[in-house]
């Protein structure tokens, strides 16, 4: 049960649950309206994202056969954050399944 002014969800995303809380309005709208957001948001990057999904950016990239393929900034940005992640951790962290 929220608090007033508080608002959460939980939701199928990634192959888990995912969920939000939010207390508050802020530059997002309302506690309810920034709940909304981040599970529109995380929805919109799983669909880009997973690697379950056949017309997903990362299926797609993973299918192109081609040594240089062009990506979205998003996916170069998470390709750099998944490299940096595996470096700064000496294996431990390893997102390149």
């Amino acid at each position: 049960m929220s608090a007033p002014g508080e608002a959460g969800a939980s939701f199928d995303c990634f192959g888990s649950a995912c969920g939000a809380l939010v207390s508050g309005a802020g530059s997002a709208g309302s506690a309810e309206d920034a709940v909304a957001l981040v599970r529109e948001r995380l929805l919109t990057w799983h669909a880009q994202f997973s690697r379950f999904l056949p017309d997903s950016e990362l299926s797609r990239l993973n299918a192109d056969p081609r040594r240089e393929v062009p990506v979205s900034s998003l996916m170069a940005r998470l390709a750099r954050a998944v490299h940096t992640a595996g470096a700064l951790t000496s294996g431990l962290v390893d997102a390149t399944l």
